[in-house]
């Protein structure tokens, strides 16, 4: 009488994209039916197997979905069985030992049509950092063309070398897959640990992206402090008194190459300081200059009146509040008037200050004038933009 002999199964998690491990899956099924064991089911990545004394043989193949069913039809008719799938990825189980062998080009030809994509995928997003990174490096200004922050850092160029890495993997994957290699890791609990360690890598250099983002490449248009001499508008230029000077160094972009800023100062009433700050920008294009010019008019009055006057193409005044709030032009009552009752109160601040923006041609002037003074033909200031103007 024959003994009775339970069978017995267990479960096996397989690794993903098992479209990349066909070889590697195809020697660890042959193996497991040299132990006696045989593939019962799979569902995605999960494998069950069956103790039956084994002795069968697995083809595994990679297939897109198109033509699947001839190709399936003419496998059978060559022996084979198919014993499950999962992620496009077909077993075949041959029981009887008699299956024809069948070619396997469709395997080769599926992963590395999908690599190429996959790899293709990433160059496109290296790409896109890298133009990001010429965008923000050639054309970061202050002006709402192109603002940056500290995107203008290395870190821009960090991405695109993930980015392209991940295409040299795929690509390097792929054609180990396609070379059979067998030493794949086809378990996940072994694909676990490698995952860990790219987490860790990524992690790191994640970290190296935020490190090199605080310090920034130079830029590209980068612009010195302008010397006292070549300043067109300072105290001793427009008032014939003289004055501090400094100057600070600024960047500026393909839109807006040229830019200075500088201020110039002297101590005048009652330890209060007359103050001439000046920002000036050298735009690539007219449409440029029109953008920096209402960058720094902001909601100031348009002068065309005094604009036609002094032969510049556009001009705006305001007069601003000790506050830093807009008044109306005539609502600006003289420094004079109120310097004695400010000094009761022990105000050593002008409570009004000319914000003066022009534009002539390719170049954009702003002058912040402190105290406030009336932009009117004979005036300092007045007579200062015209002559400058008109050289």
């Amino acid at each position: 009488m024959a003994l009775f002999h339970p069978a017995y199964s267990e479960e096996a998690a397989l690794a993903p994209n098992l479209w990349l491990r066909t070889r590697a899956l195809e020697a660890w099924l042959n193996d497991k039916a040299r132990q006696g064991w045989s593939l019962a089911a799979i569902d995605g990545t999960d494998a069950l197997l069956r103790q039956d004394g084994g002795g069968k043989r697995y083809r595994v193949v990679a297939h897109a979905d198109a033509g699947l069913t001839a190709f399936l039809e003419r496998c059978e008719a060559e022996g084979w069985r198919l014993a499950g799938s999962g992620e496009d990825v077909y077993i075949l189980e041959d029981a009887a030992g008699t299956a024809k062998e069948i070619e396997d080009g469709v395997t080769e030809a599926y992963v590395r049509r999908r690599c190429r994509r996959k790899a293709l995928a990433w160059a496109g997003l290296a790409a896109f950092y890298l133009l990001l990174y010429a965008i923000v490096r050639l054309c970061s200004d202050g002006f709402d063309l192109m603002r940056s922050g500290v995107l203008g850092g290395l870190f821009l160029l960090v991405y695109p070398a993930m980015m392209l890495a991940g295409a040299a993997i795929c690509l390097r994957r792929g054609a180990r897959a396609i070379e059979g290699d067998v030493r794949q890791n086809v378990l996940r609990r072994w694909w676990q640990k490698n995952l860990l360690l790219r987490a860790a890598w990524i992690f790191l250099t994640l970290v190296l992206s935020v490190v090199l983002g605080v310090h920034l490449l130079p830029l590209v248009y980068h612009n010195a402090p302008l010397p006292e001499a070549e300043a067109p508008y300072t105290i001793e230029n427009v008032y014939g008194m003289e004055g501090e000077y400094s100057a600070n160094e600024t960047d500026g972009s393909f839109f807006v190459p040229v830019q200075a800023d500088y201020a110039s100062s002297r101590e005048a009433f009652l330890g209060r300081s007359r103050l001439l700050s000046v920002e000036m920008a050298g735009c690539r294009w007219e449409w440029v200059a029109r953008r920096v010019f209402d960058a720094y008019a902001g909601e100031g009055e348009t002068r065309p009146d005094l604009a036609e006057a002094l032969g510049v193409d556009a001009l705006s005044l305001s007069a601003v509040s000790a506050d830093g709030s807009l008044l109306p032009l005539e609502a600006a009552i003289s420094n004079e008037a109120a310097e004695w009752l400010l000094a009761l109160a022990g105000n050593t601040s002008y409570p009004y200050a000319l914000r003066l923006c022009y534009r002539d041609g390719l170049r954009v002037v702003s002058i912040w004038a402190e105290p406030y003074e009336d932009f009117v033909p004979g005036g300092a200031l007045y007579e200062a933009v015209r002559t400058r103007s008109a050289t």
